[in-house]
């Protein structure tokens, strides 16, 4: 080979070398940062995983307190309505005895009312006797 060629072929061997060095450079770097971005996708995937993990419970926490709460309210609803049935019920039976009792109070004033005549009568009687009797003596006082 002539020496201007051996001389190329030494330079465009070094330059393939540095071309080689640098390619695998890129590659090592490549390699680095796959790793980087696989443990970064890894951490996200997790980290994902953990937020859906949470939310998931989240969801069923508030699921359970829904319900929870449902069923304390038709607890509520069946208190009341039971609370609202029997003071109905008390309200009738008090109305029935005030009833009852107007009507006793009427039944006693009618008959206040006859006993008061009745009495009455009585003490006219009574008067109408002794005031017979007082004329009775008084004029058996004047024949003797």
């Amino acid at each position: 080979l002539p020496p201007y060629a051996s001389e190329l072929l030494a330079t465009a061997t070094e330059r393939n070398q540095s071309n080689i060095r640098k390619l695998i450079e890129q590659r090592e770097e490549a390699k680095k940062l796959l790793v980087e971005k696989e443990e970064e996708v890894k951490n996200i995937r997790n980290k994902f995983k953990r937020l859906e993990r949470e939310e998931h419970e989240k969801e069923d926490f508030n699921k359970r307190l829904v319900e929870s709460m449902r069923s304390q309210v038709e607890a509520f609803e069946l208190d009341k309505s039971k609370l609202k049935d029997e003071y109905t019920r008390e309200i009738t039976e008090r109305a029935k005895e005030l009833e009852t009792l107007k009507s006793m109070n009427g039944q006693l004033a009618r008959e206040k009312i006859q006993a008061e005549g009745s009495a009455a009568e009585s003490r006219r009687k009574y008067i109408s006797c002794c005031s017979e009797l007082a004329k009775e003596k008084l004029a058996k006082r004047v024949q003797s």
